[in-house]
């Protein structure tokens, strides 16, 4: 593991100032802002490095303004990986103006998996008819922030019930040491239980047996808020658990598979064994695709939208377009600028509400452009900002994860 000051020197130094990294990022693209490019967040850290900056609230919102998508890494003449110094400029202002909110979402929830069950449990509650409808009417009325708006128009119901409380009726967790372990997001088990559940049938039409480890977040909502500790503590927690199981590990998230997979960036060498078992469920199925059943889908038109921890961050670009082309019945059309940043980025799309809608509608102009009837992705967080998109913008088009298509149950 590189030693952080010296990693984030060199990619300093490594920017050359060419400005590349403009076109590419969908944040300047708006607001043209030099402070929103990539150039502009080396060089705010650079000054808070050199204590020429305080970390004060206007640098916050600068780094704030980032969608850590790598697109600007890209076309980076040199691939200054700037998500990495934007996560650096939040840790450094993190440290000084860390919210309560914050300090008891990844010191104390995310990293208990039981006492994160029991919130999203009141929250399910909350979750009434009565209540939805005063929300939408508070929203119509403009009496409502746009990033509360947001979150009450993206956040489904709990479709049936959570993915863990599907678990028994699908016959996990079962088998030996050599099993697939399915590492079960946060978005898939209280979001999108539905995508999840056709994950895990796929997974076990593929031959293996299946088994759910209880374990926390994977720390990528912390490492992206700069409480890079909070982040190490989780990994940490991950490498423990999953240390009992020496199979594959597999997970549909693709911002989970990302950063599980650089968890040895986070805590060094204690996490090489376990993030090269990691794979992300495109990857794992593309790899054994003969042994997957045909899927019972006909007549559809499919497209494809890349989430940028997938694209980017792990280079899967090929398998989930080899693995929906090769369904008999489907016509795979492809969507133009399918790697563009769908505006979503965890939160991103609730905090930075104006700004994340103006990136979703460029992604569903070019939806729009394919004809296709059906919008499939590979990561939970994208899956809900695309399903909020059509509805938006009115467009016949269904949204589901590729584990759905692959399922049959589009």
């Amino acid at each position: 593991m590189m030693d952080e000051a010296i990693f984030h020197k060199r990619e300093l130094d490594n920017c050359n100032a060419c400005g590349f990294c403009q076109a590419a990022c969908p944040i300047y693209r708006i607001t043209r802002h030099e402070g929103s490019s990539a150039r502009g967040h080396r060089n705010h850290l650079k000054a808070l490095v050199a204590d020429e900056m305080q970390p004060d609230s206007v640098v916050a919102s600068h780094f704030a303004e980032c969608l850590t998508c790598r697109a600007c890494s890209v076309h980076c003449p040199t691939a200054v990986e700037t998500d990495r110094i934007v996560i650096e400029g939040r840790s450094r202002i993190a440290a000084k103006r860390t919210a309560l909110l914050n300090r008891s979402l990844f010191n104390h929830l995310l990293p208990d998996a039981m006492r994160l069950r029991r919130c999203m449990h009141l929250l399910r509650l909350g979750r009434t008819a009565p209540a939805d409808t005063a929300l939408s009417l508070l929203g119509r009325m403009a009496l409502l922030p746009q990033g509360l708006q947001r979150a009450a128009q993206m956040l489904p119901g709990a479709q049936g019930g959570f993915l863990y409380e599907r678990l028994g009726k699908l016959g996990i967790p079962s088998g030996s040491d050599d099993t697939i372990a399915y590492f079960m997001s946060c978005g898939m088990n209280y979001l999108t239980p539905n995508a999840g559940e056709a994950s895990l049938r796929v997974l076990k039409q593929l031959g293996g047996e299946v088994m759910v480890l209880e374990h926390p977040c994977c720390g990528l909502p912390a490492y992206v808020a700069g409480e890079v500790e909070a982040a190490r503590h989780m990994a940490r927690q991950n490498i423990s658990i999953f240390s009992q199981h020496t199979g594959p590990i597999v997970t549909d998230c693709a911002s989970c598979s990302s950063f599980l997979k650089e968890y040895p960036r986070l805590v060094g060498d204690e996490a090489v064994e376990f993030a090269g078992r990691v794979r992300d469920f495109t990857e794992f199925v593309a790899e054994r695709r003969p042994a997957l059943p045909s899927a019972s889908v006909s007549g559809r038109t499919v497209t494809y939208h890349d989430p940028c921890h997938l694209s980017r961050y792990q280079g899967l670009r090929d398998q989930p377009r080899q693995l929906l082309r090769e369904i008999e019945g489907v016509e795979y059309r492809e969507l133009p600028e399918a790697d563009w940043c769908c505006g979503g980025a965890g939160t991103y799309a609730i905090r930075h509400a104006g700004l994340s809608e103006k990136i979703l509608e460029r992604k569903m102009n070019n939806v729009r452009l394919t004809g296709a009837d059906i919008l499939a992705t590979a990561c939970p967080g994208c899956l809900l900002q695309l399903e909020y998109g059509v509805k938006r913008w009115e467009l016949p088009v269904r949204v589901v994860h590729i584990s759905e298509v692959l399922a049959g149950t589009p």
